[in-house]
């Protein structure tokens, strides 16, 4: 059935739509221009034709004085629109093609896709449905479904301004010191359920987690913090001191065991923890880790390699980091945008990084001390290996890869996840590195759900 906004339960038609527009938003915000040239594709059927409410409420009346039994009430075949596609793009400022054939679906479709499965499962489930009686009813009218779209377009637009509007205020909850060998100011976010600490990456900003955190915060506890890049003696901070860090947090600012979330750089520091403190450790979520070393070298990413060059390069010259600043700089603007050069231009879309998100990633670089510092501090964490230390976690562990990846390869993720006693691998498709800011909604939910199935069961 095809509903408005104010709809009080989920349907089919509602789900597309949120699906039509995530993908829109998500491709636009890396190439505006995108759907100017191409258009959006989908398996889904052309001749899917929706209920209108009025008609369906007939139907619903007409069956309640009929005989008992199971009723199914469906779209006449001679009513409403037979080019759906065309009246939801005309909405939503794209061309969309359903019926498309599987091969040749981009990566851009292929995402969309998998966004539409609901949507999809319900179409499925209402034809497939057990049923004694059948009865008709008139579809939406091509008039009366444009202006449905159209209002769910409006909603979408607006939830997304009230949603910017809420994430500046974010980062104004107000700080805790927790002291951990000097003092560390950590963020809590929402006021119920479990404790759910985040492990950010070395030196990287917490802005990356922000639109997740709204999410998750409105029914668990979110601990965060950025990670001090020096000691109270003025020396890097090393991995024993994050270490110390991590457990002062955990002993002030929660209670009873933890569920972590370890990004990049975290898994390593969460497994760390998790094998000094098992007792406090709920559960894990290993998100797009570096766990580099672990195994041969053979899924190291080009951008691993050429890092570490790099940053060689400064241990044996450090005169050299105002050039090295300068380079990496441009080299992250070129991946932000790169031309249409590769064979699928949608993957390559979608492999970039989101514009607003430059700040954070360029936050390690911002002076020359500063890349110094970074640079000894992740040359000195890949001396260190997790390989043989994960064989001993046993707690539930949760790995998520992002099929896009450039930073990490969602491969060695697999590898991980194959080494653990008690894990299983899930890869995002599509995604990013930052797919807790590209993705918050589906990350939100697969995470929470993980969480959720922990959560009654008492630390391992």
């Amino acid at each position: 059935m095809a509903s408005g906004p104010d709809t009080l339960v989920p349907t089919a038609f509602s789900r597309l739509l949120q699906s039509l527009d995530e993908t829109l938003r998500e491709v636009r915000s890396r190439e505006p221009g995108y759907f100017g040239q191409r258009p959006l594709q989908s398996t889904l059927p052309a001749n899917v034709r929706f209920l209108s409410a009025a008609s369906a409420a007939d139907a619903v009346l007409a069956a309640s004085s009929g005989p008992p039994g199971r009723y199914r009430i469906v779209a006449s075949a001679n009513s409403g629109p037979s080019r759906l596609g065309e009246l939801l793009g005309g909405a939503y400022g794209v061309d969309l093609r359903l019926g498309a054939a599987p091969s040749a679906l981009s990566a851009v479709d292929r995402l969309f896709e998998s966004r539409t499965e609901a949507a999809r499962s319900a179409f499925t489930s209402a034809r497939t449905a057990l049923t004694e009686h059948v009865r008709p009813a008139d579809a939406v009218s091509p008039a009366e479904l444009m202006d449905l779209a159209s209002a769910w377009h409006r909603h979408h637009s607006d939830t997304h301004d009230a949603e910017r509007a809420r994430l500046t205020g974010l980062p104004a909850v107000p700080q805790r010191g927790v002291p951990s060998g000097g003092s560390t100011s950590i963020q809590v976010f929402g006021e119920t359920g479990p404790y759910v600490v985040i492990v950010n990456a070395i030196a990287q900003d917490p802005g990356y987690w922000l639109r997740f955190i709204h999410l998750l915060a409105r029914d668990h506890r979110v601990v965060i913090w950025q990670l001090k890049s020096l000691r109270e003696d003025g020396q890097v901070a090393t991995l024993d001191d994050y270490d110390r860090e991590l457990a002062a947090i955990i002993d002030t600012a929660t209670e009873g065991p933890v569920h972590l979330i370890g990004w990049c750089t975290g898994p390593k520091l969460c497994t760390r923890y998790a094998l000094a403190h098992p007792q406090r450790v709920a559960s894990m979520v290993f998100l797009a880790g570096n766990y580099r070393p672990f195994g041969d070298a053979s899924l190291d990413t080009p951008y691993e390699r050429a890092l570490e060059k790099v940053f060689q390069l400064l241990s044996r010259s450090p005169g050299m980091a105002p050039l090295v600043r300068t380079t990496i700089a441009d080299a992250v603007n070129a991946g932000r945008t790169q031309s249409d050069s590769g064979s699928d231009f949608g993957a390559e879309v979608l492999g970039r990084i989101d514009p607003s998100l430059m700040p954070y990633i360029m936050g390690p670089y911002a002076t020359n001390e500063s890349t110094l510092q970074y640079a000894k501090q992740i040359g000195e964490f890949w001396k260190v290996s997790i390989e043989t230390d994960v064989r001993a976690i046993q707690a539930p562990v949760l790995v998520i890869g992002a099929e896009l990846d450039r930073i990490v390869a969602s491969k060695l993720g697999l590898r991980v996840a194959n080494t653990l006693p008690r894990a299983r691998f899930v890869e995002l498709p599509g995604a990013t590195h930052y797919c807790m800011h590209d993705r918050p909604g589906e990350l939100t939910s697969i995470i929470g759900r993980f969480v959720g199935e922990q959560t009654a069961k008492p630390a391992s």
